[in-house]
């Protein structure tokens, strides 16, 4: 909804938009919301290692970071 709400907005605020240039932001919002996902997934994907070895450390870990909220 952000990018299709921005999407709107600069629509509204440039009222003799071409249809090349309407085309080219929809293309760059649907890159980004498609690369934005892709990244997370390969990010959790390289840091399930390092966090598969401290397994036994979560709980310690979450109750140091929870107690200075």
């Amino acid at each position: 909804m952000d990018a299709f709400s921005v999407t709107i907005a600069n629509s509204l605020a440039e009222s003799e938009i071409k249809k090349s240039k309407a085309a080219f932001m929809s293309g760059v919002f649907a890159f980004f919301q498609f690369l934005m996902p892709l990244i997370g997934w390969v990010l959790v994907r390289s840091a399930l290692g390092v966090f598969s070895a401290l397994k036994p450390f979560i709980p310690y870990i979450a109750l140091i970071l929870l107690s200075f909220i």
